[in-house]
């Protein structure tokens, strides 16, 4: 469109305007005049695409980070999702094995947790996992990696932090889930309830040959700890 423009303003300059100066001022100043009128038509009618241009540029861009945040956080919570933390375990794995630094996992369950969904709901379920993953948000550090990686099961990457540390940690967040009241919706109104979680924990070791290696020994610890419940094993 603008080209179009462009074009038929030109068109009609050279067929009128310019043999007119020509007449009047002389051609050479004609010419000078004919130069500057062109280079205006040509930057009027460039600047409009420019800034559309620009504009579709920024929405893509926008757009594009939207779609990857999206991508990689889980729905529900708004923690990382399984995904990204299959990823992060990869890339601190082999941190960990070039930079000979500790890792550690704490993988994290809720007990009986389908008691919830099966007395109040499934609206009430995916209430309590959202309040659980708020008082996992609570206490982790900045360069942690908190994701949901199944159901009602969590699990926190621990980058420089060795097996007792994460211990410490893991019975922190144990304490701090027990201790919330979580108001939950019922077909009656909303109810109060109180979760538990197992916690198991792995630290990374040296017959560790795969980045999984870490995730597998953690849920084995998760297993035995799902024995008793409401521990850190």
């Amino acid at each position: 469109m603008y080209i179009i423009v462009a074009i038929v303003l030109v068109v009609a300059a050279g067929d009128f305007f310019y043999p007119m100066l020509d007449r009047r001022i002389g051609w050479f100043p004609s010419d000078l005049v004919e130069a500057v009128v062109v280079g205006l038509i040509l930057w009027m009618v460039s600047v409009p695409p420019t800034r559309e241009l620009s504009r579709s540029i920024r929405a893509l861009d926008e757009l594009r980070q939207q779609f990857y945040l999206e991508s990689i956080h889980d729905p529900l919570t708004g923690l990382f999702n399984r995904r990204y933390f299959g990823v992060r375990l990869a890339e601190e794995y082999e941190r960990s094995r070039r930079y000979k630094l500790p890792l550690s996992l704490i993988v994290i369950d809720a007990d009986h947790f389908k008691r919830i969904n099966d007395e109040l709901g499934h609206a009430a379920g995916d209430a309590a996992l959202v309040a659980l993953a708020r008082v996992l948000s609570e206490r982790h550090r900045k360069t942690d990696v908190l994701a949901r990686i199944g159901g009602e099961e969590f699990a926190v990457l621990l980058p420089n932090l060795g097996a007792a540390g994460a211990r410490t940690l893991a019975e922190e967040l144990r304490c701090r889930v027990e201790n919330e009241e979580m108001v939950l919706p019922a077909a009656n109104g909303r109810v109060p309830r109180r979760l538990t979680v197992s916690c198991g924990v792995a630290e990374l070791s040296a017959g560790d040959e795969l980045d999984f290696d870490l995730l597998r020994r953690a849920d084995e610890m998760l297993y035995e700890a799902k024995k008793t419940r409401n521990c850190v094993v």
